[in-house]
């Protein structure tokens, strides 16, 4: 959910002062890589950030953080999920699903796992 926050390297140096030396700190967001994300440049579309999203990253941002904080990137996970709000999106969704079994990079979203170093 951190395509929602706006000081996001605030954020995560406040959530890990909360966290044991043992914690992980897990995040969730679209995938700014994704398969959808290049098929709209690929057709001159926008990104199309949704109206309450702050940022669109991908996994180096999140690894920029890491580094900028003193953290250590642990994990990044790439998944995918079925969109069902129109046909042309549950089409889209199962376009997306099946290259990122094969590419897990364009998978529309991605999960981090960040930890003390």
């Amino acid at each position: 959910m951190i395509e929602h926050i706006n000081a996001l390297v605030n954020a995560v140096e406040n959530l890990m002062r909360h966290l044991t030396l043992q914690g992980v700190l897990c995040v969730t967001t679209p995938n700014a890589t994704s398969g959808l994300a290049f098929g709209q440049i690929l057709t001159g579309r926008s990104l199309n950030v949704y109206w309450n999203h702050v940022m669109a990253y991908c996994p180096e941002h999140i690894q920029a953080i890491c580094d900028r904080c003193g953290f250590q990137l642990a994990d990044i996970v790439f998944f995918d999920h079925i969109d069902r709000r129109t046909k042309s999106n549950i089409i889209k969704s199962y376009l997306i699903n099946t290259l990122s079994a094969f590419y897990p990079r364009l998978a529309s979203s991605f999960l981090a796992v960040i930890r003390h170093a």
